[in-house]
């Protein structure tokens, strides 16, 4: 119901009338064929019923529950957003990690080859004591 002014474009005075109202049928076809052949008025007036329930349905859906499920969606987004920051962060430090083993790896080969060196350099010293004792011992018994 309309309780302002008429809103009819023909309507000389708009204050006219206080009030007008609409009134929706919805009939069955049989009916309405029947009165389309009684009542020019009627031809051609067929539309299909409009569903107010999914119309209601659909408005809901697109004005408050999108609302709420992309607030939801936001909220995952910033979760997995501090997810992904935590294990960028755990991947940096097993980065650093793994630097750092390359590092103590290739000081443990340097080591190896010192060690190899000084081994080296325990023969030679071994044979030059075994020549130094052969030699004592041959003068010795001379």
């Amino acid at each position: 119901m309309n309780f302002r002014m008429w809103e009819l474009e023909e309507a000389k005075d708009k204050y006219a009338v206080d009030c007008h109202g609409h009134l929706h049928l919805h009939l069955k076809l049989d009916l309405v064929r029947k009165m389309e052949n009684q009542y020019k008025a009627m031809r051609g007036k067929i539309n299909a019923p409009i569903y107010y329930s999914l119309l209601d349905c659909q408005q809901l859906e697109t004005s408050q529950l999108m609302s709420i499920e992309m607030s939801s969606v936001k909220s995952n987004i910033t979760k997995i957003k501090s997810k992904i920051l935590e294990i960028k962060s755990e991947i940096s430090e097993m980065l650093e990690i793994k630097s750092e083993m390359l590092e103590v790896k290739t000081e443990i080969s340097e080591v190896k080859s010192e060690i190899s060196e000084v081994k080296s350099e325990i023969k030679n010293i071994n044979n030059s004591l075994n020549t130094i004792i052969k030699y004592l011992k041959i003068h010795n018994e001379s």
